[in-house]
């Protein structure tokens, strides 16, 4: 994952978190795109008919969240690095 694929990601962090205890809210179908092609950016696949599936779109979201939780842990930890290197 790379900064532009989180900041994407960081507006649908609600939708990610909900999504790791079995579940999300509806989303519109231009938010499921915009999830999709972080998602095949990331070299996932989900197909066109999968986009309304509400089992595909809870996996991609779940996928998603591990992704997201980890690049943010490892930002923090750069960020943490930085602070104590700087002291």
């Amino acid at each position: 994952m790379n900064n532009k694929q989180y900041k994407k990601l960081t507006k649908f962090e609600e939708s990610l978190k909900q999504s790791e205890s079995g579940y999300y809210r509806a989303l519109l179908s231009t938010d499921v795109n915009e999830l999709a092609d972080v998602y095949e950016e990331l070299g996932y696949t989900i197909s066109k008919s999968n986009r309304t599936c509400s089992r595909c779109i809870l996996g991609m979201l779940q996928t998603l969240a591990k992704e997201y939780n980890a690049y943010a842990t490892k930002l923090s930890q750069r960020k943490t690095t930085k602070t104590n290197n700087n002291e």
